[in-house]
């Protein structure tokens, strides 16, 4: 399940940048987007100036979420 995990985590980044405009690339990186569970367990994600709704999701070949 690790693997899942990371995936989808992955998933919210590459999704976050596309909601911004930029992508993933110079001005926004990959370690830039920060993306924790809050107290209720619900993804979030921690970039400056922005609160954000998040959902992930994921199988043993798939990952997604939408930002």
């Amino acid at each position: 399940r690790r693997l899942e995990f990371l995936a989808g985590r992955f998933t919210v980044k590459e999704a976050f940048s596309k909601a911004l405009g930029t992508g993933l690339g110079k001005s926004v990186s990959f370690q830039d987007i920060n993306c924790y569970n809050d107290a209720l367990g619900k993804p979030c994600i921690d970039y400056p100036g922005f609160y954000t709704h998040v959902s992930i999701t994921h199988t043993e070949n798939y990952a997604m979420s939408q930002v």
